[in-house]
């Protein structure tokens, strides 16, 4: 009996030397992370960039971003309180938290659509969950306080043990769970808009970088993921503990990709405001020109690419005649032939954009883009890229000595890679099986 007692009384000393040792880890870990939201905050607030550089949407989704880090902060300053007045900071998670949560997520979301010039930022349909939250705090304030509970402490812990405050916690959870799934298949999807804006605009390199971009929108569904299960379903501290240092790690690699992405910003906005202003000053210009273009995607396929005469200035659509001052399409044709003809072969120049094309060739820059897609049925980045995949297998067939990195390079690509994963999709094969192909025959 006395050996029983005395491990009785052992295990039960381990079991709290343990228990202190996981609340002394549970409370470093909400000091540490906070203080480093707090840091991540202040810099993104006070830390100023170039100037040239320091472009208002750039701006904004840094402040968005400073804001997002102060409500963990927070979150995380609440929570350490609850530790030193001994409570179970778990509580937290009925109400303030899950509050706090979707304001960062709103937030969050914000900048990164921001980054990603998305039209669905000013979209009355983003406000549509924000409205549901707030109406639901506002119901759980007025049940709190019409049963005779208050603000202090101690009777709002009390409520949260009530049915109405579970029941309420309950719906709260819902409404936020399913906002973070549809709104992250959203941004999800605003990405691929936002790739086919670049690859209208860019060539390969601009293209690639601002890839990048979609980077932030990973992490950010990723974070959020981490985060509602890290508040909402789970119950234990070690668990806790892991999933919040997690968290924590995703966000400051956002916040990295985000400080890094300072000068793209600026490059690809100026192609990104180009597009969405000419989609809307010229909408009623591409619809007269539509018919000389139809007219030549008609004839392109069995002319190899090449629009054939078009009768100039006048078409006809539904028998009314449509008087037309735009270049006629076999005309763009030709000068884009000449284009491509030239010795300089600008197409393989580092940073060419749809913009710098169009001044070269003499037209407006919305109706290459118009013909590019109409005709070739691609866009501006896929031709792009065909011309230099033309240039590099016209090099593999008379250069044997160049290697794939310095080929890479003088055709415009950013690297051997990228340019073999194009030169695949585009012939069929890698640049090294066509050159031995080539260098056999």
């Amino acid at each position: 009996m006395p050996f029983i007692n005395i491990l009785f009384i052992t295990i039960q000393y381990e079991r709290r030397k343990m228990i202190q040792g996981i609340m002394i880890w549970d409370f470093a870990t909400y000091i540490s992370c906070g203080s480093i939201c707090l840091a991540i905050a202040v810099c993104l607030l006070s830390i100023r960039v170039v100037s040239n550089v320091q472009i208002p949407v750039y701006k904004h989704a840094r402040k968005m971003l400073a804001f997002s880090a102060l409500i963990n902060v927070l979150i995380d300053a609440a929570t350490v309180v609850m530790l030193l007045k001994g409570h179970d900071h778990f509580l937290l998670c009925q109400f303030y938290t899950p509050v706090l949560f979707y304001i960062q997520f709103y937030l969050t979301r914000m900048s990164i659509l921001s980054l990603l010039h998305s039209q669905w930022i000013r979209d009355a349909r983003c406000f549509f969950f924000l409205g549901i939250i707030l109406f639901i705090c506002l119901v759980y304030v007025g049940c709190m306080l019409f049963s005779g509970y208050t603000f202090a402490a101690q009777s709002y812990l009390l409520f949260l043990q009530t049915p109405i405050a579970q029941w309420l916690t309950t719906v709260l959870y819902a409404v936020i769970s399913t906002s973070v799934v549809i709104v992250s298949c959203g941004m999800w999807h605003e990405t691929q808009v936002f790739r086919h804006k670049l690859e209208s605009y860019f060539a390969n390199r601009q293209v690639t970088k601002g890839l990048h971009i979609n980077l932030i929108v990973y992490f950010f569904i990723i974070y959020f993921v981490l985060a509602t299960y890290n508040y909402f379903f789970v119950s234990d501290t070690g668990t806790c503990v892991v999933l919040t240092w997690s968290s924590t790690i995703l966000f400051i690699i956002l916040v990295i990709i985000v400080s890094n992405l300072q000068t793209l910003c600026t490059q690809i906005s100026v192609g990104i405001a180009f597009l969405d202003n000419e989609n809307i000053a010229d909408k009623e210009q591409a619809e007269a020109a539509s018919p000389y273009i139809r007219h030549a995607a008609e004839k392109a396929s069995s002319a190899s690419g090449t629009a054939p005469a078009a009768k100039p200035g006048v078409a006809m659509d539904n028998g009314s005649a449509i008087v037309d001052t735009t270049p006629n399409p076999s005309d763009i044709a030709v000068k884009i032939e000449e284009w491509s003809s030239l010795p300089q072969k600008l197409y393989m120049h580092e940073g060419i954009t749809l913009n710098s094309v169009a001044n070269d060739i003499g037209v407006h820059a919305r109706l290459l883009s118009h013909y590019i897609n109409n005709v070739y049925h691609i866009n501006f980045n896929s031709w792009i890229n065909r011309l230099r995949i033309h240039e590099v297998c016209h090099i593999l067939e008379t250069d044997q000595d160049i290697t794939m990195s310095e080929l890479a390079l003088k055709a415009g690509f950013t690297d051997a890679s990228a340019m073999t994963k194009v030169f695949k999709r585009e012939v069929g094969v890698t640049p090294t099986v066509y050159r031995m192909q080539h260098a056999a025959s």
